[in-house]
């Protein structure tokens, strides 16, 4: 039995440009399911600042953070800075990174207190959810496996994998000291760099075509290494592709019906309904289609095209992803 007894915790949802116009909704249903939270720290960019504000109840204990400002030396220049010195020649997504880096270096700022729960800012709770039973913490385990992320996890530390499942999921209860404690061990690793975020980066590898880090995974891995007991795997019902019922204008009477089999929902901006339910995907997928092009030589542009009309795909990044499809393929072949 550990000693952990029941806690208050703080909820932290970093939050991109996609996500400012749902993420009010999220803070609304976080608020209403989390009888054990005390505050709800919303990590985005100052210029999301006020189409967020208008929205949260003001009965919500909520605070907006100026992301590039939660730690000094954490900011999204800072790690495009990191990927742009050890990987020139290669289009990464900063945003990516730069969020995980962020749910990690919560734990650093003054805002932290001994436990933290990072929240989806696409996902819905649909239920009362605890972190905390009987001396334990909890999280969902997951089937997700990318062999990426424990190749850097073995740079880190020195070992690899150690559980049968993932600790990839829409949120996870992190303990302050333990994060802390982790990112004091990156430093000090033999990897190249000088901070825990440019030593992370370094061990990670980013000419893959495949993500290379993950913070829950190392979170997680770590944890059961040094701190075994600790957590609690708690099974909930989880919903990702709720998308594609009718989007993230789905009603409140929707959304009671699916909490009687479900816990959470999240609502992915790729996931796209059908017409009108689609209208709010397909600018935001305009624009961001767009801003990539701006960034990319006329002939990245042909290329992407041609391979597009040719249904040519990564096939190293495919054979991953189909790895977890349950449903088996059609057979074609003529039983005889």
């Amino acid at each position: 039995m550990n000693c952990i007894i029941m806690n208050k915790f703080d909820i932290i949802i970093p939050t991109g440009i996609k996500d400012v116009s749902f993420v009010p909704r999220v803070v609304d249903f976080v608020y209403r399911c989390f009888e054990e939270m005390e505050h709800i720290y919303i990590l985005t960019s100052k210029k999301n600042f006020v189409r967020i504000k208008r929205k949260i109840p003001i009965y919500v204990p909520c605070t907006l953070i100026d992301e590039n400002k939660l730690l000094p030396g954490l900011s999204y220049s800072v790690v495009a800075d990191i990927l742009m010195k050890y990987c020139p020649n290669k289009r990464l997504n900063i945003g990516w990174y730069f969020q995980q880096f962020l749910k990690l270096g919560f734990a650093q700022s003054k805002y932290c207190k001994d436990y933290y729960v990072s929240w989806d800012a696409d996902t819905l709770p649909l239920a009362p959810i605890t972190f905390f039973e009987e001396g334990y913490l909890l999280f969902n385990p997951k089937s997700e496996y990318n062999s990426n992320y424990f190749r850097t996890i073995e740079r880190l530390f020195g070992y690899g994998k150690q559980t049968e499942y993932s600790f990839i999921a829409e949120n996870m209860i992190f303990s302050k000291n333990i994060v802390d404690e982790m990112l004091a061990k990156i430093e000090k690793s033999d990897v190249d760099g000088t901070t825990w975020m440019e030593k992370i980066l370094v061990a990670s590898d980013l000419n893959n075509s495949m993500p290379a880090f993950s913070e829950f995974e190392t979170y997680g891995t770590y944890c059961s290494v040094n701190y075994p007991g600790l957590y609690k795997p708690r099974y909930l019902n989880t919903f990702r592709e709720a998308g594609y019922i009718c989007g993230r204008n789905i009603s409140e009477d929707r959304l009671r019906i699916m909490s009687f089999d479900l816990d959470t929902v999240s609502f992915e901006m790729r996931h796209a309904p059908m017409f009108p339910y689609n209208l709010p995907n397909l600018i935001f997928n305009s624009k961001e289609r767009l801003k990539m092009m701006k960034s990319m030589t006329f002939r990245q542009i042909i290329k992407k095209v041609w391979n597009k009309l040719l249904c040519r795909q990564d096939t190293e990044k495919q054979a991953a992803i189909e790895q977890f499809y349950r449903l088996p393929q059609r057979n074609t072949t003529k039983q005889s």
